[in-house]
């Protein structure tokens, strides 16, 4: 984590004590004016809403069907010829047998005839949700087989499809980020954490850039993987700002320990952290805004 220079840090403690013995009388005033300028930070919302990224990916893939575009029979039969000897070369189904059923859901499809793209889509979402979820021995295996039929996808000489999985990735990188945005505000909520929302966030957000996490988002562009980096590590100013409320709320607790019949410098103390707490908050959520936008953006500065 980023520390504060010895000299910045002395001048935070002189400005913590300077202050709250300043401004002991207006203590209780100050402390309500600083909620309502700096309200405790909620979860951004991007430029273009999720309904809007929904809309314009529904109406790409909309365009993607009325070309009529297939996958040739042959391809299919040899996708899934190949997902069988990775699946038979892995143990087959002894070993695997989630993913020997989907390997045997694949050469069913290839012998129907040609495929639309829905239905090929339809396949990868079952291998995520049969061999990919937390916890799955099948893992692995499911890895491969995704990235299997990823590759006909993208292999796929059609302009509208082009269009419609770049507008779906982007939705759905959106909706991943949100979602973890919004499960940090209800567990700081929760708990009444209240200054650790952003913390919060930031811990599950971590795991889309981890690169040892099962959850690691793989599609993320260079930029969209260095916001999110610069999001999870915090900037200097950012990390500075949370040292120097961390130093003014001690010093508070320390006054109120000094003087239990509720002394205003400390009181003050606690006001001044406060705000500097909530201006350190804001402008993380700032940065994290930015990162939805480069998101729904399609991943480009």
């Amino acid at each position: 984590k980023q520390r504060l220079p010895g000299a910045a840090t002395e001048t935070a403690i002189a400005f913590g004590t300077g202050t709250a013995l300043t401004a002991g009388a207006n203590a209780l005033q100050g402390l309500s004016q600083a909620r309502r300028a700096a309200p405790r930070p909620k979860a951004a919302a991007p430029s273009a809403s999720l309904d809007d990224l929904k809309g314009a990916s529904d109406k790409a893939w909309d365009a993607v069907d009325a070309s009529g575009f297939r996958f040739k029979k042959n391809d299919v039969q040899s996708l899934a010829g190949d997902i069988s000897k990775t699946v038979a070369d892995e143990g087959g189904s002894a070993l695997y047998p989630q993913a020997s059923a989907i390997a045997d859901r694949v050469e069913t499809l290839a012998k129907s005839g040609d495929l639309t793209v829905g239905q090929l889509n339809r396949l990868k979402s079952q291998v995520g949700e049969k061999l990919m979820q937390p916890g799955s021995t099948e893992a692995h295996i499911g890895a491969v087989i995704r990235d299997k039929i990823e590759g006909m996808l993208a292999s796929a000489n059609d302009p509208n499809l082009t269009t419609a999985r770049n507008m779906y990735t982007r939705l759905k990188k959106v909706e991943e980020v949100t979602k973890r945005m919004d499960s940090a505000e209800l567990r700081a909520a929760s708990t009444y954490s209240g200054g650790n929302t952003i913390n919060a966030m930031r811990q599950n957000i971590r795991p889309l850039i981890d690169p040892k996490s099962p959850q690691r988002l793989r599609n993320l562009t260079p930029d969209e993987a260095k916001a999110l980096r610069q999001f999870v590590d915090g900037s200097n100013g950012q990390n500075a700002m949370r040292e120097v409320a961390k130093i003014l709320n001690n010093r508070f607790l320390q006054g109120m320990a000094a003087f239990p019949t509720f002394g205003f410098g400390a009181v003050a103390m606690d006001v001044a952290g406060r705000v500097v707490r909530r201006a350190g908050e804001a402008s993380a959520e700032r940065s994290l805004q930015r990162v939805l936008e480069l998101m729904a953006s399609g991943g480009q500065k």
